[in-house]
């Protein structure tokens, strides 16, 4: 872990543009209050068997099957658990950090200098980038002698999880473990600078090379690496769940909406399904 994250250090732009990040509402999305929601199962009692199977296993990545039998009191101990079984994943986050030897990259990459394993995984995510590549669902752009420039990105949904991703040199599903398991049991620091990374308007992370800030396309449209698109698309799903998870909860306690209120910073509890529903617009994909 503690590799990926001094390597987040280096695809953070730090002086890009006015800061957009809600830290007042994030910080209260993963709060004491909100973390307790998280863990109640009585909040979505009326939820079919079925969708919560649905439910968790877009949130995690992992088979249907296999969130069934978790809900029905399967054996795997923990989510984070479960992940790593259905993707064969290392079990240790510190065994996610990037490969120290080339030895242990797939055939293709293992008699490659990092530069030239970057750039070949690279080829690869240009191939994506050209089927089902569209504009990055973030704030701004980066400025070109053409003028300001929207980024742009590969959808999570359309790597495989064998991709090998440039920036981090680790797959995929691997990389999506590493996240995964950041928000599960990282500490409130890690987890608030991924928040910043993704969401704020500093979460622009560099992909160039050779004294570039970022990989472009062929016009010019510069390009978020991969990692983001997952880091992303992780994020989002928990922040998704957390507020629908709070509407749920004003809904069902309607005594307690004045002081869910206060803590969002909000002057009464009418306003909570409009402030709710405009960082859902914010945050999700």
């Amino acid at each position: 872990m503690k590799l990926l994250m001094e390597n987040w250090r280096h695809f953070l732009n730090e002086n890009e543009g006015p800061e957009d990040y809600d830290a007042e509402f994030i910080a209260f999305l993963y709060s004491d209050r909100v973390n307790a929601l998280m863990r109640d199962p009585s909040l979505n009692e009326a939820e079919s068997l079925e969708m919560k199977a649905k439910r968790l296993g877009k949130k995690y990545g992992i088979p249907i099957a296999l969130a069934f039998s978790l809900l029905s009191g399967g054996t795997a101990s923990s989510l984070h658990q479960a992940y790593m079984d259905a993707t064969g994943a290392p079990e240790q986050s510190q065994q996610m950090e990037p490969r120290a030897s080339r030895a242990h990259l797939p055939p293709g990459y293992s008699d490659l200098t990092n530069v030239d394993a970057m750039e070949k995984a690279w080829q690869e995510m240009d191939k994506r980038l050209a089927t089902s590549g569209d504009t990055a669902p973030v704030e701004g752009g980066y400025p070109t002698v053409d003028g300001m420039k929207s980024f742009v990105y590969i959808p999570a949904d359309a790597m495989f999880g064998d991709d090998i991703l440039p920036m981090s040199l680790v797959t995929a599903d691997e990389y999506r473990a590493f996240i995964v398991d950041l928000l599960e049991e990282g500490d409130s620091g890690d987890v608030e600078r991924l928040q910043k990374m993704v969401f704020g308007s500093t979460g622009k992370w560099l992909s160039g090379s050779d004294g570039k800030d970022f990989r472009v396309t062929d016009t010019g449209y510069p390009i978020l690496p991969p990692e983001w698109s997952i880091a992303h698309d992780v994020l989002a799903t928990d922040m998704e769940d957390r507020i629908n998870n709070v509407f749920d909860y004003v809904q069902a306690n309607p005594d307690l909406a004045d002081a869910v209120a206060a803590e969002m910073g909000l002057q009464s509890a009418d306003q909570i399904p409009d402030h709710l529903q405009g960082q859902l617009n914010k945050y999700s994909r």
